[in-house]
């Protein structure tokens, strides 16, 4: 039985921030890690901030001269369909704005590196008394308070389907207004993407970036020991994207490490074996997976506002000896279905 379209498209794990699960795409001035998947996003993803000099921060409209600056993220997410819960296809938009940047928990530390992708490890930091909801524990007995959102007045995008969208900030979240769908894909890979906002209060704010296309790449790979973990897509045009790669093989639970590269949009990248076999000397679960996340990502303006647009793409990771289930009679004779979806 195949796993549920959420745990398969999103995860089960817990990599991203408690606070807001939706700044995965948003880059370091976003106080944003990977994540996403998001995506779904990251996808959660992922989260490489735009190096903007001070030549391009002008180009991209570095907000006006009055009022505070400004820091967040309007993201632009393309979904994929879901076919185990016969989900189509879908673009969403969500933006939120803060007085300052996020911190960032200490989740995780870094235990090896190559070729431009990184093993982590879950990184026991605790602080006590605990932070609560309002802060989050970044090294020991150290809260830091998350930073307070804002609002940038009205928001308009042009470049997603035939007519701009203009957004009002409500309970300080920018998202689609009442009846607006967008296309799937919204945009021609390429094409300019733009966010003006008047500021409301704080100094205007113009960022932008170009589409890109949806991901497209095999359904399942294969995790071997001792060999480099291949992954194949279709590249892109020049649209200037990233490609952004979480692999999380221990997701139901507590997740026992991952790999992250950041690396050129151009349809392949090689997982050193040495990386890999690491992970999977951790330990492994049933359904895990790679998330493949294509980005797009604006300069920032006043501070640390950008727009972002991705496309999550989960492959399954088939492993050897690894039968993953739901339930008992997913499984061979003599074996149970356990807690971590996976037969024993």
């Amino acid at each position: 039985m195949a796993v549920t379209g959420a745990c398969f498209l999103f995860a089960c794990g817990d990599d991203s921030s408690p606070s807001d699960p939706g700044a995965g795409s948003g880059g370091s001035a976003a106080g944003s890690g990977a994540g996403a998947a998001g995506a779904a996003g990251a996808t959660g993803a992922s989260g490489a901030a735009a190096g903007a000099s001070g030549a391009a921060g002008a180009a991209a409209g570095t907000g006006g001269s009055s009022g505070s600056k400004l820091y967040g993220y309007f993201n632009i997410v393309l979904n994929p369909a879901v076919e185990e819960t016969a989900t189509a296809a879908s673009t969403s938009l969500l933006g939120k704005v803060y007085d300052g940047e996020n911190p960032t928990p200490m989740a995780w530390q870094k235990t090896d590196e190559a070729e431009g992708c990184t093993l982590d490890t879950p990184n026991a930091v605790l602080c006590q008394p605990v932070c609560g909801g309002s802060a989050v524990c970044v090294s020991a007995n150290n809260c830091v308070p998350y930073a307070t959102a804002q609002t940038a007045g009205t928001a308009t995008v042009k470049g997603l389907g035939s007519a701009d969208i203009a957004m009002e900030p409500r309970a300080n979240n920018y998202q689609l207004p009442a009846g607006t769908t967008l296309p799937y894909p919204p945009c021609t890979a390429g094409a300019k993407l733009s966010l003006a906002a008047d500021g409301g209060g704080h100094g205007a704010l113009m960022v932008e970036t170009s589409c890109i296309a949806p991901v497209e790449a095999p359904a399942s790979v294969t995790l071997t020991k001792g060999q480099p973990l291949a992954l194949r897509w279709t590249a892109p045009a020049n649209t200037g994207s990233r490609m952004h790669v979480l692999l999380d093989i221990s997701q139901h639970g507590t997740s026992k490490g991952k790999i992250e590269c950041d690396t050129d949009d151009d349809g392949m990248l090689d997982i050193p074996a040495k990386l890999s076999d690491a992970l999977l000397a951790l330990g492994f679960s049933g359904f895990p997976t790679v998330l493949l996340t294509r980005e797009n990502e604006s300069a920032p303006a006043s501070g640390g506002v950008v727009l972002n647009i991705s496309s999550p793409y989960r492959s399954a990771i088939a492993i050897d000896g690894l039968t993953s289930c739901t339930e008992d009679t997913d499984c061979p004779a003599g074996k149970m279905c356990a807690s971590d979806l996976k037969c024993e």
